[in-house]
This record gives C-alpha cells, structure tokens and sequence, in this order.
C-alpha cells in the first residue's frame, strides 16, 4: 500500500509593500470597493446593516491613506469580512515575496494540532499548540475571522487549518515576535516544549522537508487508512467496496466532470443491484463546491432506489468543508431517508454563491463576490447540523482513525 503524504496547505495571498509596483491611491479603491460591492452583491447587509457598514467605511477612509500597503490590505479584507459571506472576500494574485512556517495543523474537538511539520522538530507531530507568543490557541480563531471571509465558525476553522502557516496572518493576528520569527508553546506526552520557528520565502518551499503522522508513524493500517491513501489522489469522486461491512463508500469532493460523475453513479448502482449491500454512505465532508447541477445522478437514482433509501441504510457525511456546491448536496440529500453523521458545514444552507470577480483600480486586488442568494431550506441556520455529531478528536484521526465511518459502521438502527 502507497503511504499516504499530508500535502501542506499553503495560503495564497501575501500583502508585502514590496509586492506593489507603484503607489496605491487607497482612498479611491477603497471607494471603488464600496460602489462596486453594493452594486454587484444580490444583499451585501444581512449580516451587517449598511448604516453600520458605512460607518466603518467613512472611519477608514479618514486613515487609509496614512497606512502601508499591507495593512490597507488587510483592512479591505476586513472590511469586507464583516459582509458574513464566505464567497466574497478581497485577495492578492501577487506570489512573488510569499512566507511561511513549515508548520501545518487542524483544530480538532480537543484542540489544535500539529499534523505536519519541518524535519528538525518531528518529535512534535501530534503535540497540541496551546499558544504562540503569550495568546492562547484558543484566541487564534476569533482573531483570524476579522479577515477572513466566512460564513460561520466551522468555515473560520477550515480555513485556518488551510491558511494557518501564513507569515502575514500571524503577524495580523498580533503572534508574531518580529517579521521573520514566531514562538509557539506545544503540550507534548513529554511535557511542555516551546520553539522559534523562522520563516521560509515561497521561492524556498520545496527544500523544507515535512514530517506527518504518517511518517511520524502514528497512523496505523486497516480500512480507515486505506481510504484516506486513495483519496490522497486527489480525484473528484470515488467509491470503494468494504466488504467486511457490506458497505458501499462513495467519496464526492467536487462539483465537476458531470460526464464522469454520472458514469461512476451508473456503475456504482449496477454494483449495488447485484451484490448484497446493507449500508451506502455518500461522503461529502470535503466537497467545496463546483456546479449543484453535477448531483443530480445521485439524487435521482437514490430517491429511485426503495431498498437503498431507507433509514439505517443510507448514510451522508459532512464536515467544515463542506461548502457551496457541497451545501446543495447535503440538502438534497434531505429528500431521502438518509441519516447524517459528521460535523457542521463550513456553509450556511441559505447562502451566497455564483462568484464572479473584479480588481480594484489602483492594487490590484482581486475582490470575489457573490451574484445570487440561494435559499435552500427554511429559517436562517448559520449550518447544516448532522443528525449525529461527530467530536473529532486528535488521536483517533491523527492515527487515521475515521470516527465518522466508524459510527456508520457501529450504526444498528439506533439514534
């Protein structure tokens, strides 16, 4: 079997002043910004009221010009933040002085993780982040979620397990101990141990090499771990027979390939009409969007399908990714009988989508923006809550332990 490699995640937008060739006439694209933004957005204040808004907008433009490029960045992304809409957000396509800490982690049930990490500190893969410089861990995702364009808590989590290693994230966060330098404070088996981590220019990333619980020899082989080194390939869809549980798993991660997609649903339900399957899980806990219409398949030949659609027999995943397109699928998904495991959305069921772009006049700076509101099921959640809740814990799953399946599998027709 092929050792399954944690690819690191690294963010993509830098705010360096160095990064703008010439100087930036903030006070216009901050103006610009807003024009746009009202014009283009289907309802830019459901979450704030626009007197609010505007009074945030008249506060920096008082100020915006005084400041470097960097933190008039992150002051656009803030500003835009307080929007409440994971699908419009302000981000940089300038690559060129990007930084990181070799260090990759996850916020699990019982706190934030290591899951990957530079070669010269592996003993810690695995060790919990209490704090880094004198803040505690825990202050990190309200910190992070004044700039990052989110829908609720669980999608501010995703995107710090994504994003976290960011040099100018921390260093907006107020974590950093200068520009280059980072101090974080772990709880290991052994004890407390404290690091100074440097930064690595993005031109330099290929020469760090990453230790993971794989390598650190924590994950530990069976059926969990030979699901998680599939999906390391990083296909669209997949499925899997488990036939010690009678099971059919069907991975679903994008929206894409409408042709490919509906051929994996045609032939995963002639596989299901000739064998004695006794549980289908469609799993979409990191599907963050594409096309909605792509689903359809499933949908149809599950609603069609009276011995599969059944309580107890049809089970869906879903997570802190699952988002946009994901979201869709999940409400389908409420047309049948199917039991839902997992955690939260990282997306609200009636949310913004349809992303379309412009660039502001004087940075350059990319703003996304939502052009259309979906309303998909009554009330206004903040996310899409599984029937049973899935507290993912560190060592199960930094052991490849799959808690999510594995209440499917321990699942006998109880709630």
């Amino acid at each position: 079997m092929r050792p399954f490699f944690l690819l690191v995640v690294i963010g993509s937008t830098l705010f360096f002043n160095r990064a703008f060739a010439q100087e930036v006439d903030w006070k216009s694209d901050l103006e610009y910004l807003v024009k746009e933004l009202k014009a283009r957005h289907p309802d830019p204040f459901t979450v704030i009221s626009e007197k609010d808004f505007d009074a945030k907008v008249s506060e920096l433009s008082g100020r915006i010009d005084s400041l470097e490029n960097k933190e008039a960045t992150f002051e656009l992304m803030e500003l835009v933040a307080t929007i409440g809409d994971g699908h419009t957000s302000v981000s940089s396509p300038r690559r060129d002085f990007f930084r990181f800490f070799p260090i990759n982690v996850k916020w699990f049930e019982d706190g934030i993780f290591v899951r990957a990490i530079d070669r010269q500190h592996k003993n810690l893969v695995g060790a919990k982040l209490v704090a880094i410089g004198d803040v505690p861990a825990q202050e990190v995702v309200a910190r992070f979620a004044k700039f990052m364009s989110h829908d609720n808590l669980w999608d501010v989590r995703k995107r710090i397990d994504k994003q976290f290693q960011n040099v100018e994230y921390l260093e907006r966060a107020g974590l950093l101990d200068d520009e280059d330098t980072v101090t974080f404070h772990f709880e290991t088996d052994s004890g407390k141990v404290s690091i100074e981590m440097q930064a690595v220019e993005i031109a330099n990333a290929r020469q760090v090499r990453f230790i993971n619980a794989w390598a650190a020899g924590l994950m530990k082989e069976g059926v969990f771990l030979d699901l998680l080194t599939k999906d390391e390939r990083g296909m669209p869809f997949w499925n899997e027979w488990i036939p010690e549980h009678k099971l059919v798993y069907f991975k679903y991660n994008q929206c894409r390939n409408p042709k490919e997609f509906a051929a994996l649903v045609n032939g995963t339900a002639g596989f299901v009409a000739e064998n004695d399957v006794e549980k289908f899980v469609l799993d979409l806990r990191d599907n963050s969007g594409g096309s909605s219409l792509v689903f359809k398949p499933m949908l149809e030949w599950i609603l069609g399908n009276k011995q599969l659609n059944q309580k107890g027999k049809l089970f869906v995943i879903t997570g802190r990714s699952t988002f946009s397109s994901g979201i869709f699928a999940a409400c389908d998904m409420k047309k049948t009988n199917a039991i839902f495991v997992g955690e939260p959305t990282g997306s609200k069921p009636n949310h913004f989508g349809e992303v379309k772009t412009f660039k502001l006049p004087g940075s350059g700076l990319v703003v996304e923006h939502s052009t259309k509101a979906f309303k998909l099921v009554e009330g206004d959640p903040k996310t899409f809550q599984p029937d049973i809740l899935i507290r993912y814990t560190a060592d199960k799953s930094l052991s490849a332990h799959d808690q999510a399946l594995q209440a499917i599998f321990d699942y006998h027709g109880k709630d």
